[in-house]
């Protein structure tokens, strides 16, 4: 049987520790990178959709990030 000591085993703990919030925080950037483009995406072609019918600055974008 192995047996590591107090010491060891949470320095290895540790080290697992902030490897995974490390991955954790870049995931978490590449979630609102994304979701950044797609709002753009979808307000754009919304926009297309709509024409010239919306009130004057009112936009999808607008109307999104006000949370309609």
């Amino acid at each position: 049987m192995h047996r590591v000591n107090a010491v060891g085993n949470s320095l290895g703990v540790c080290r697992e520790l902030a490897e995974g919030i490390g991955s954790l925080l870049g995931w978490r950037k590449g979630v609102r990178q994304k979701k950044s483009r797609l709002i753009g995406r979808l307000s754009g072609v919304a926009e297309k959709l709509i024409g010239t019918a919306a009130p004057s600055g009112c936009t999808v974008g607008s109307l999104m990030r006000a949370g309609h």
